[in-house]
């Protein structure tokens, strides 16, 4: 980082050396006098080899020159000699440390270039304490708020080996702001060329990257970039700047991934977009919330960070982050990671290392704010600006881009890396459901509705619909568990359950093929029976009895409505039990339970004679018994059609 004294120089000189120019040990002659303004006309020209000699010349006359030596110990600083200039900085303050306090301010400055932090915090504070001048303090104690993280960071190094990412993503161009999809194996990217354009990579079997290929769907012969995708690839949005139908310099954009192609890309609305500056986007797994950075009038610093949620397919007002993430600096290049609680980004504004250093904040939901960012320390953050941090779903890899040239097999003007990330800056446990939905007779690929309900809380947790080639993925947080459920009209639906509320870390995602049973034949003059039972996953009881909790109503809304659409549809329920306790109690239990969903229906208005129920005990297990894993599976409640 490097300070510039020269404005500090020049308001020294025309508000205090030519009022105190003779307050030194002894009158100067008019030779040295001489020798001074000649060297501060040099100085105020950046001439700073040609000042440094006049000063010395009459500093070899007049050694207590107190003004001489304020100048050339800034103008040793601006030729970056800070040892010297320490010493002339001392010097002074050793001679009469009265006789211009900002010689501490200049002289902490000084230290911090030294990496003398714990002396630069000392000088900084006699400087806070004697000044008067506020904006002046208020820079002081950025600085030394700035060098007490230092002492600390550079005491305490975090763990950064980066790694390229290789032939296939890096050339000799500049390739930056990665963007992944939740399974890790796309790479979107921006190179830039004679402009900047989209790529795409993908793993191969040993995970390295093949090849990035353009994005021909979004790339023109304009400028692309800064893009970002929800968690299955299915929805994008970049950045595009001085398009014919943008609203300010740089608009955000989506396009959505349909039938294999990415559709002609649309400005986001008015609110997100304005006249100003709009651009590095990040979206959360599911596409429900877009975070983003904006020049907007009215917010807290030169460039802040906004969020906007979709709620019901539309875009809410974005609300500004607040002053605990943004400050009077520059806040940018936001990454909400899949946890949806917590946020890399970059600032000026905080302490830190560098020009513009990386942090991490996480949501905190009891203060109803984000908790005080960390820097990410050194040396993730060095001396110069550091950008863009995207964080893998599991956590524990890290990718920025960089364009030094010290890091091994640097490739270009600006490559792609990745690094292990340290522990305390990883974000909470995530994991993801990846599905393929077909039809159970011919296999062929289906467009089915997907819920999945936060059973926690028995709320809604997200719906979605599978692409025409019958895949989805949705990303879920540890510590919660989620009932999942696909629809399609004409067909049988499927429910899961991820019970993930007691575990704290899912080593592998939960990859699904789903087989929808068609019904019957609505026209047919008889309804014959389906060979395959439908398990209820997400109707829970209390434990060893048979009243419903409170959190299967979900999926009993669900049985009553596909029995209300379907009229002629007739089901048995059936209830199953592992084998813990007796045979006649299991089966007296499994009994109660599958009747305990009839009377659920029956109360519902459905009619009695187009239901039956029936208890198996432990006679039907599906499962292994002798682990926990398979008696949870065994004990099950069960449709079939009859």
């Amino acid at each position: 980082m490097k300070y510039i004294l020269c404005s500090l120089l020049l308001f020294f000189s025309l508000n205090i050396f030519a009022q105190n120019k003779y307050k030194t040990e002894k009158d100067v002659s008019a030779k040295v006098l001489s020798n001074y303004d000649e060297a501060f006309r040099q100085a105020s020209s950046n001439q700073f080899e040609a000042a440094e000699k006049n000063l010395r010349k009459a500093l070899d006359k007049e050694p207590t020159f107190l003004d001489a030596k304020i100048l050339l110990a800034n103008v040793l600083y601006e030729r970056e000699n800070y040892a010297e200039a320490e010493r002339e900085f001392e010097e002074v303050l050793r001679i009469n440390p009265a006789y211009n306090y900002r010689v501490y301010y200049n002289l902490g400055i000084t230290e911090r270039r030294l990496e003398k932090y714990d002396e630069a915090v000392v000088h900084l504070r006699d400087f806070i304490n004697t000044d008067p001048d506020e904006r002046m303090r208020g820079k002081a104690q950025e600085y030394m708020r700035s060098s007490e993280f230092m002492a600390k960071a550079v005491a305490n190094p975090v763990p950064f080996s980066p790694e390229n990412l290789g032939a296939g993503v890096n050339t000799e161009l500049s390739e930056y702001l990665p963007s992944f999809t939740a399974d890790g194996e796309t790479l979107i990217f921006t190179r830039l060329d004679r402009d900047e354009d989209f790529f795409t990579a993908t793993k191969d079997a040993n995970g390295a990257w093949q090849t990035g290929e353009p994005l021909t769907d979004i790339n023109t012969d304009d400028n692309e970039g800064a893009q970002t995708v929800t968690a299955d690839g299915k929805f994008l949005v970049f950045t595009a700047c001085n398009r014919k139908d943008n609203i300010g310099s740089c608009d955000l954009y989506f396009s959505e991934l349909k039938n294999g192609k990415y559709t002609e890309p649309q400005l986001l609305p008015e609110g997100i977009n304005t006249r100003q500056w709009e651009s590095q986007p990040s979206l959360t797994p599911n596409g429900d919330a877009l975070y983003f950075t904006s020049t907007r009038p009215g917010g807290v610093g030169k460039s802040d960070i906004f969020v906007s949620y979709r709620i019901n397919g539309k875009w809410t007002n974005p609300r500004n982050l607040g002053r605990t993430v943004n400050t009077a600096g520059d806040d940018q290049t936001p990454f909400i990671h899949a946890d949806g609680q917590t946020l890399y980004f970059s600032s000026d504004g905080h302490p830190g290392v560098g020009e513009r250093d990386l942090f991490f904040t996480r949501w905190n939901a009891e203060k109803r704010d984000w908790d005080e960012p960390t820097n990410m320390g050194i040396p993730i953050n060095t001396d110069k600006t550091e950008g863009t941090l995207v964080v893998s779903l599991d956590g524990k890899t890290a990718y920025f881009a960089s364009d030094r040239k010290d890091f091994a097999e640097a490739r270009g003007r600006v490559d792609l890396y990745q690094f292990e990330l340290y522990e305390a800056a990883r974000p909470s446990k995530v994991t993801y459901v990846k599905a393929i939905v077909t039809d159970a007779v011919t296999g062929a690929p289906l467009e089915a509705e997907v819920e999945i309900t936060n059973l926690t809380k028995n709320l809604p947790y997200l719906t979605a619909a599978t692409d025409t080639d019958g895949t989805f993925l949705v990303v879920m947080g540890v510590g919660k568990d989620y009932g999942l459920s696909v629809n399609k009209t004409g067909y049988l639906f499927y429910s899961d359950n991820f019970a993930l509320e007691k575990v704290s870390e899912v080593n592998e995602p939960f990859v699904l093929e789903i087989k929808l049973t068609p019904l019957p034949d609505s026209t047919s003059a008889e309804i014959a029976p389906s060979a395959r039972p439908v398990v209820l996953k997400n109707i829970f009881f209390e434990s060893g009895k048979a009243e419903l909790l409170e959190n299967s109503v979900t999926e009993l809304n669900r049985l009553k409505a596909l029995l209300e659409d379907n009229a002629r549809l007739k089901i048995q329920i059936n209830g199953h039990t592992d084998n813990v306790g007796g045979d006649e109690a299991n089966l007296t239990l499994s009994t109660d339970r599958a009747r305990a969903v009839y009377d659920w229906l029956v109360e519902q208005g459905l009619a009695a004679e187009r239901l039956k129920y029936k208890g198996y005990g432990e006679n039907q297990p599906i499962a292994d018994n002798d682990t926990e894993a398979g008696r949870r599976t065994n004990r099950r409640t069960e449709f079939v059609l009859w």
